[in-house]
């Protein structure tokens, strides 16, 4: 009996939650570009991070960096489950 209950003595792993992605992606982005980078996380479902961009150049960044920053959150956040990083128009 002892074994089948050792399971719920254990702490369960704590799942990366949406907030805790975007306060990553915010730090992320205003160390590569500064405390007014006009970026907002907007989503996080299904490992895919949606961000929402101010114009054409900004979207144009994120997704050439996609990759990088991918990464970057991934090291943060050991736990998260990232496929990829999306950008958007407001």
């Amino acid at each position: 009996m002892a074994i089948k209950l050792q399971h719920l003595l254990q702490t369960p792993s704590r799942d990366t939650e949406p907030h805790d992605v975007y306060a990553a992606f915010t730090r992320l982005a205003r160390v590569r570009w500064g405390q007014r980078a006009p970026l907002e996380p907007q989503q996080f479902t299904r490992g895919v991070l949606t961000v929402s961009c101010p114009s054409p150049l900004w979207r144009a960044e994120i997704l050439s960096l996609g990759e990088e920053l991918r990464s970057a959150l991934q090291e943060a956040l050991p736990t998260l489950s990232l496929r990829r990083i999306r950008a958007i128009l407001l």
